[in-house]
């Protein structure tokens, strides 16, 4: 898989913690500073979390915890999303501080 530089910001934005939707969308705009619409970021999640770079998760506020959730885009503004070992690897091969 090639990855692009709108993945890697996604990447990067849930890479500490788990992170909704709107706030990677916001994350990523902010980080990538230029015109990019909503549904090019959403697109780029939904390719790292089918090739298994992101995780989606519910929380559970009786518990108090995230459990293992779909990947059904549809109810995504409702997930949360944290990266997993594999797109921690794939952050760190790719990503450049310069």
């Amino acid at each position: 898989m090639k990855i692009t530089a709108i993945d890697l910001h996604c990447l990067n934005s849930i890479c500490d913690d788990y992170e909704n939707l709107p706030l990677i969308i916001n994350e990523v705009k902010q980080a990538i500073r230029r015109d990019i619409t909503d549904k090019a970021i959403e697109s780029s999640l939904f390719k790292l979390v089918q090739c298994g770079f992101v995780a989606v998760y519910d929380f559970d506020s009786g518990k108090s915890s995230f459990r293992p959730s779909s990947i059904d885009p549809i109810h995504w503004p409702s997930k949360w999303f944290l990266i997993t070992p594999l797109g921690r690897e794939a952050l760190e091969k790719n990503w450049d501080d310069s």
